[in-house]
C-alpha cells in the first residue's frame, strides 16, 4: 500500500481523530427511481386486484351451485306442489351440508306427503263411487250451508247439475216452513238438537222449474274434527216404487 501511495504524496497519513482528510458525494437519480416503484405499485395494484376478481367469481359460482341453484330449485318444487296438490317432484342432494340436509327434508317430506294424498285420493274415490251409486239421493253441505257434494239422484230429483249447485246454499233447494225452518233450514240446524238428526222429515223440495217435490229427509253430522259437515240424505215420496 505504501508503494502505491506513498506517505510523502498521500495525506491520509499521519492525521489525527476529528482532521476532515477528504468527503464522499453520492448522488442517486430519484425520477429513476420514481418511474421503477410506480410501475411496481401497478403491476402490484393489477395482481392483487385480479387475485381478488378471480376470488370473488370463485365464490360467486360457488355459492350459486351450493346455494342459490338448490334453494332455487327447493323453492319451485314447493310452488309447483302448492300449485298442483301433488308431491311427486325429488330433488338431487347434492352436498351433505345444511343446504343438502334441507333438501334431504324436503324429499323426505314430499314422499310422505306423496303417500298421505295417494291414500286421501281412493278414499275419495271410492266415497265418490258409493255416494253416486246410492239409490237415494245425498247432499252434502257445510255448516254455512254451501254444498259441496250433490249425487246423480239428487241432479235427478232437483234437476241441477252438480256444477251448478256446489258452493251454492241448500236453503234454496227447500220451501220455507212458518213453524220449524222460517229463517231457512241451514240456521235450524245450528239449534237443532241431537233426536232431530235420529229421526226422517218431511219437506218441500223447490226443482229446477220452480215445481214442488215432497220429500223424505234425514240428515247426519259427519265430525272430522276441524271441519264437521251435513250429509242429507233425500227420497222423493211420491216416487214409484223400484
Amino acid at each position: 500500500m505504501r508503494e502505491i501511495y506513498p506517505p510523502e504524496n498521500d495525506a491520509s497519513y499521519n492525521y489525527r481523530i476529528g482532521d476532515v482528510i477528504g468527503a464522499v458525494s453520492i448522488t442517486i437519480p430519484m425520477e429513476q427511481i420514481e418511474r421503477q416503484l410506480a410501475a411496481s405499485f401497478r403491476s402490484t395494484l393489477l395482481s392483487v386486484g385480479g387475485f381478488f376478481l378471480a376470488l370473488v367469481i370463485c365464490l360467486g359460482l360457488l355459492i350459486k351451485k351450493n346455494v342459490l341453484t338448490p334453494l332455487g330449485s327447493l323453492a319451485s318444487a314447493i310452488s309447483k306442489a302448492r300449485e298442483t296438490g301433488h308431491f311427486t317432484e325429488r330433488l338431487a342432494v347434492t352436498g351433505q351440508d345444511e343446504i343438502g340436509e334441507l333438501v334431504a327434508g324436503f324429499n323426505g317430506m314430499a314422499e310422505e306427503l306423496d303417500g298421505k294424498t295417494r291414500q286421501l285420493e281412493e278414499s275419495e274415490k271410492r266415497f265418490r263411487l258409493l255416494v253416486e251409486s246410492a239409490h237415494d239421493a245425498i247432499v252434502a253441505f257445510l255448516p254455512s250451508g254451501q254444498i259441496f257434494l250433490f249425487n246423480r239422484q239428487a241432479q235427478r230429483i232437483f234437476g241441477y247439475s252438480e256444477q251448478e249447485l256446489l258452493g251454492e246454499q241448500l236453503d234454496g233447494l227447500f220451501v220455507p216452513e212458518r213453524d220449524n225452518y222460517a229463517a231457512g233450514l241451514t240456521s235450524y240446524l245450528a239449534t237443532a238438537k241431537e233426536q232431530w238428526f235420529k229421526e226422517v222429515h218431511v219437506l218441500m223440495g223447490i226443482r229446477r222449474d220452480q215445481s214442488q217435490v215432497q220429500l223424505e229427509v234425514a240428515i247426519t253430522i259427519v265430525d272430522t274434527g276441524d271441519r264437521p259437515f251435513f250429509m242429507a240424505t233425500l227420497r222423493q215420496r211420491d216416487a214409484a216404487p223400484r
